[in-house]
C-alpha cells in the first residue's frame, strides 16, 4: 500500500476562504446599513422630531441632558449657506432635501458605511439642529462632533458668529 503525504494545499487555501468570508460579511453589512430606513425625521408642530431612547442622537431641541446640544447661533435665512459649509466641510456627506427652512442631509461612515442623518430647521435667529445615527444603540458621540465639527466650521467661514 502506497502512503500519501498531504500536499499542503489544504493549508494554504484557508486564508483565503477566510478572506472572502470576510468580504461577503462587509458587503452585506454595508448594504444593509445602506439601505435602512431613515428613522422619524421631519418638521412636527415647528420642530424637529425628538430623539429616540437611543445613545446616537443630538438634538437642540431636546431638554434631556443625553440629548441635548445648542442650536446653530446662526440667523434662519443663512440656512442655505450653513448647508454649503456643512457639504464642504463633513466628510462623506450629502444633500437629501433642501426646501424653505428645512435640510436633510445624510452622512456615512468611511469603512462599513453606516448611515447618519443631519437636520437643521431654521428659525428667526437660530437654526434647530438635529443628528442621529440610523442603525445601532450608540454612535460613541459621532453625531454630537458633527455638529460640533460644523458649528466651528460655519465660525471660520464667517457664515455665523
Amino acid at each position: 500500500m502506497e502512503s500519501r503525504q498531504p500536499d499542503g494545499h489544504g493549508r494554504r487555501r484557508w486564508p483565503w476562504v477566510v478572506l472572502a468570508g470576510v468580504v461577503v460579511l462587509a458587503g452585506g453589512v454595508r448594504l444593509a446599513a445602506a439601505l435602512a430606513p431613515p428613522p422619524a425625521i421631519g418638521v412636527v408642530g415647528g420642530s424637529l422630531q425628538d430623539c429616540p431612547r437611543r445613545d446616537n442622537c443630538v438634538h437642540s431641541g431636546s431638554e434631556h441632558p443625553r440629548y441635548a446640544i445648542a442650536p446653530l447661533a446662526c440667523p434662519g435665512d443663512r440656512l442655505p449657506e450653513v448647508v454649503d459649509v456643512a457639504l464642504a466641510q463633513l466628510e462623506r456627506t450629502r444633500l437629501v432635501e433642501l426646501t424653505d427652512g428645512y435640510a436633510h442631509l445624510r452622512s456615512a461612515s468611511p469603512v462599513w458605511g453606516f448611515v447618519d442623518d443631519l437636520e437643521l430647521l431654521a428659525h428667526d435667529d437660530e437654526i434647530e439642529v438635529r443628528a442621529a445615527a440610523r442603525l445601532g444603540r450608540r454612535d460613541f458621540d459621532v453625531n454630537r462632533e458633527r455638529v460640533e465639527q460644523l458649528r466651528a466650521a460655519l465660525v471660520d467661514a464667517g457664515v455665523c458668529p
